[in-house]
């Protein structure tokens, strides 16, 4: 049950992986218009720092799941290739509880973002008056899958099935 858990929530997190690489580039051809519009070279776009800000947003957001999936957030090994296999799965567990006791909280806090902002019907003031909601609903959606995957990771680890290549390494 697990395994296919974990095959459903990696084809979300792809999703949200290819969202954010489209929010990258969505970001990136913003800032070269901008910039050659300075030159006048057309009519520029309209609220383009709130749209950068917002993309970027969810671009970091989305792609969290996938990086949570392939454990490659930032971690000290200096310890780890001391440590014997139990201890080893012991900070394993510690870790993802701590994970999850912070991302859970985030995801919380950005559903109840989120719903204020469909109730208000909060936009951001300018040329365009931008829905606030869409990047809060994305904001939510890589979080509430974050928190998802480290429960997941968690479970798997204490049945034994832990995905994580440094726990069947001798080193690191």
């Amino acid at each position: 049950m697990l395994r296919r858990l974990d095959r459903g929530l990696s084809v979300i997190e792809n999703a949200l992986l290819a969202v954010a690489v489209l929010c990258l580039a969505a970001v990136a051809s913003v800032v070269v218009f901008v910039v050659f519009e300075r030159f006048d070279l057309g009519p520029g776009v309209p609220d383009d720092v709130v749209v950068v800000q917002q993309t970027m947003v969810v671009a970091v957001g989305c792609s969290l799941a996938y990086i949570t999936r392939e454990r490659g957030h930032i971690s000290i090994d200096l310890v780890w290739n001391f440590l014997g296999p139990r201890l080893r799965r012991a900070a394993e567990v510690a870790g993802l509880l701590t994970g999850l006791l912070a991302s859970a909280p985030v995801a919380w806090w950005a559903w109840r973002t989120f719903v204020r902002s469909v109730e208000t019907g909060s936009y951001y003031f300018g040329e365009i008056n931008l829905p606030e909601w869409p990047a809060k609903l994305f904001f939510f959606i890589a979080f509430f899958t974050v928190s998802l995957r480290l429960g997941l990771m968690l479970a798997q680890t204490l049945a034994g099935e832990a995905g994580d290549a440094r726990a069947s390494e001798g080193s690191g």
